[in-house]
C-alpha cells in the first residue's frame, strides 16, 4: 500500500539523509586531480562529446554511457575540464539517491526512523561513498533507476486517488512519462 505525499517533517528528513551523503563524500576530500578507477576512460568521454559535440567511445570502456557522458560534458562546457569537475557533477546525483530512496521507503509505508536509517545504510555504505566522488557509472545509474521507480510510484497514487477525470489524467501521464524518460535514460548509462 502506498502512504499519502510527504509532509513537512519527510521532507525535512530527506534533505537531512541529501546533508548526510554529501557531508560524508567532503570527508573523503575528493579534491585529487586525478581519475579513479576506470572513470578517466568515462571522463575522456565526456571531454570528446564537450568539444565535439559527438558521442565517441573511446574503446576502452565497457558500460554505456549515453546521459551520463551528456552530464558530464555539461559540466566541463560549464567549468571547464578537470577531473574534479566531471567527478563532482556526480555529487549531487548521489544526493538525490538518498532523498529518493528515503522517499520510497516513506511512500512503502516505513516509519521515518526506518526509512532514514534504510536510505542511510544505503547511501553511506562503503560501496556508494567512493563511487559518488567519481565519475563511475554506478550513482548516475542508481540515481536515474530511483527516479524512475518514483515517478511509477506517482503513477499509482494518481490512479488510486479519486480526483476529476482531466486532472487525474493529467498528472499521470505527466509522472508516467517522468518515469519512463527517468527509466530510458538510466538505460543509457549501465550495462544491460
Amino acid at each position: 500500500m502506498v502512504t499519502s505525499p510527504p509532509k513537512n517533517h519527510d521532507v525535512r528528513n530527506a534533505c537531512f539523509c541529501a546533508g548526510i551523503v554529501l557531508a560524508a563524500i567532503a570527508l573523503t576530500v575528493p579534491i585529487a586531480e586525478s581519475a579513479v578507477c576506470d572513470d578517466w576512460s568515462f571522463t575522456k568521454t565526456a571531454l570528446d562529446l564537450a568539444q565535439t559535440g559527438h558521442l565517441h567511445y573511446n574503446g576502452w570502456a565497457t558500460p554505456m554511457l549515453g546521459a551520463q557522458a551528456y552530464w558530464g560534458a555539461l559540466f566541463i562546457k560549464l567549468f571547464g575540464f578537470s577531473f574534479l569537475a566531471v567527478r563532482l557533477s556526480v555529487v549531487p546525483l548521489a544526493a538525490g539517491c538518498a532523498a529518493l530512496l528515503y522517499v520510497l521507503h516513506r511512500r512503502a509505508s516505513l516509519p521515518p526512523g526506518l526509512a532514514l536509517f534504510g536510505a542511510l545504510t544505503i547511501t553511506l555504505s562503503p560501496i556508494f561513498i567512493p563511487n559518488a566522488a567519481s565519475f563511475m557509472t554506478d550513482i548516475p545509474a542508481l540515481f536515474l533507476f530511483l527516479a524512475s521507480i518514483y515517478g511509477y510510484v506517482r503513477v499509482a497514487d494518481v490512479l488510486d486517488a479519486p480526483e476529476p477525470a482531466a486532472t487525474g489524467r493529467n498528472r499521470l501521464w505527466g509522472w508516467l512519462l517522468f518515469g519512463l524518460s527517468a527509466g530510458l535514460l538510466g538505460g543509457t548509462v549501465r550495462q544491460t
